[in-house]
């Protein structure tokens, strides 16, 4: 079920700065995430926090950006972000990298993709 919920100055702040490029200067320490993977991050960490599906989220019509609808995480089937003490949740490379968009920590795979929470 679609849920509203309103996020706070500083978590709207969060999401816009994770929508914006990298400096140049941080290419010299490897491959910067994209800004649609920091996004998705960000909203990872909020959805995390608010427990809804973040790839849900809709903007409400007629509020401003604090508000939106997701739904409700406990509608939802696991997601393929899953919690690393489950050893079935790690892929089988060791080509790995640890990865942080505001207190949303994970590890991905420079092979497969595959994420998982730290």
């Amino acid at each position: 079920m679609r849920k509203e919920f309103q996020m706070t100055p500083d978590e709207l702040k969060d999401i816009i700065e994770a929508c914006r490029p990298v400096p140049m200067i941080m290419l010299q320490c490897g491959t910067p995430s994209s800004p649609q993977e920091n996004a998705n991050l960000a909203w990872k960490s909020l959805a995390a926090k608010y427990g809804f599906d973040w790839e849900s989220v809709r903007p409400v019509s007629g509020k401003d950006s604090h508000y939106f609808t997701a739904e409700s995480a406990a509608e939802l089937v696991e997601s393929p972000v899953t919690s690393a003490n489950s050893e079935s949740a790690k892929c089988q490379h060791k080509n790995f990298e640890r990865r942080q968009v505001m207190d949303f920590s994970y590890n991905h795979c420079l092979d497969c993709g595959y994420e998982w929470k730290c």
